[in-house]
């Protein structure tokens, strides 16, 4: 949650956060601002707060962040979280502790004028539980998307959640050049060769693009599926309303998973044709999908 508080204007000389004299402005139209996002990262759901910076002053020669367990004073500023270049637009803090609540204020500064932004708070807590899917059935609308079922990967069992039709893109190439990615062999593993496209280049792969962009549900980890997913998706949801489009058409599928240099594997789930495609084959879906471990 992001709090605001007004902005008002007061001048101080020598005190901390800052240099001998300056004077601190908070109430002119070159005004930075500052919000504050609280996201998790990692394995473990670290959490992280993102800071999204907006600084409309020209002649900026630096940017401070500001940061604190309780609200800052304008007139006793602590010492920089960190102090970053005008050009930047946003910043991750993630020396953050759950259960505490940061205050964050962001100054613009000019020679021996400081433009500080209004206040922003973000309370830092535990990743929200997900859906439970113990009582999931195929079909079902959980976790952003379409339960599909269960996939075995590496010897770990996920439920496989697939994006609604809104999720789905059509056009896309698997790679815009028919060359290799090293990575992206798995039949399985769908995440896996999606962050292997990512590394390679993740302009130089649309669909990998497309799916990793997408953010159903409030849930970041989309990728590509592997081709036991897109099987899994066949088998069980080629019949769903939201597979409707796609059916119908009679196109290909696209999964992450290479066939050959120049080819990737791609289903048809119309009838369940799997065959390899060159990769800068446009005529293809690209659908999203993400795993839960069970």
């Amino acid at each position: 949650m992001t709090i605001s508080r007004p902005l008002w204007a007061s001048q101080r000389g020598g005190v901390g956060g800052g240099t001998s004299g300056e004077v601190v402005v908070t109430g002119d139209q070159h005004i930075p601002t500052i919000t504050a996002t609280l996201g998790y990262v990692g394995a473990d759901d670290d959490p992280v707060v993102t800071l999204e910076i907006t600084d409309p002053a020209a002649d900026a020669q630096d940017l401070r962040v500001y940061r604190s367990t309780s609200p800052l004073d304008a007139a006793a500023l602590p010492a920089p979280l960190a102090t970053l270049t005008p050009a930047t637009a946003s910043d991750d803090d993630a020396a953050v502790t759950g259960g505490a609540t940061y205050y964050y204020r962001l100054a613009s500064v000019t020679g021996s004028l400081m433009r500080l932004s209004a206040e922003v708070s973000v309370a830092v807590v535990e990743k929200p539980a997900g859906p439970d899917f113990s009582t999931a059935q195929i079909g079902d609308e959980i976790g952003g998307g379409i339960y599909a079922g269960v996939d075995t990967i590496d010897g770990t069992d996920y439920h496989i959640v697939a994006g609604d039709a809104a999720s789905e893109a059509y056009g896309l190439e698997w790679k815009t050049s028919a060359t290799t990615t090293a990575g992206t062999g798995s039949d399985t593993d769908g995440l896996a060769n999606t962050n292997a496209m990512v590394a390679a280049g993740v302009a130089e792969h649309p669909a990998a693009e497309h799916c990793v962009s997408y953010t159903g549900g409030g849930h970041s980890d989309w990728h590509v599926p592997a081709r036991s997913q897109l099987t899994l998706m066949y088998s069980n949801l080629a019949g769903h309303a939201e597979f409707a489009d796609n059916v119908s058409s009679g196109d290909q599928t696209w999964t992450s998973t290479e066939a050959t240099q120049s080819n990737a594997w791609a289903r048809r789930l119309s009838n369940g044709d799997l065959g390899g495609t060159r990769k800068d084959e446009r005529d293809v879906w690209a659908r999203p999908v993400r795993r839960v471990a069970v």
